[in-house]
């Protein structure tokens, strides 16, 4: 999923690794290139959500796995 998470004006890359159980983002940078974080989310990730879900104005990650519904990642900027 292609979104702009930290308000950069650039997209960035969210994608579920389930090999890993955990969900990378990938920031886009002035060059063209990425930096990446990862966070573990405890299972085989099936599916990422980006939406504001605590209604702060800020881009939010959710991630289902195997054994949890959805497990909050990334909060804010």
């Amino acid at each position: 999923m292609a979104v702009d998470l930290d308000g950069d004006g650039r997209l960035d890359l969210v994608v579920g690794n389930a090999g890993t159980n955990d969900v990378t983002v990938l920031h886009g940078s002035a060059g063209g290139s990425f930096g990446a974080s990862s966070f573990a989310v405890g299972g085989p990730t099936g599916w990422v959500c980006v939406a504001d879900f605590d209604h702060d104005g800020h881009l939010d990650i959710a991630a289902a796995t195997g054994s949890s519904i959805a497990t909050l990642l990334y909060s804010g900027r």
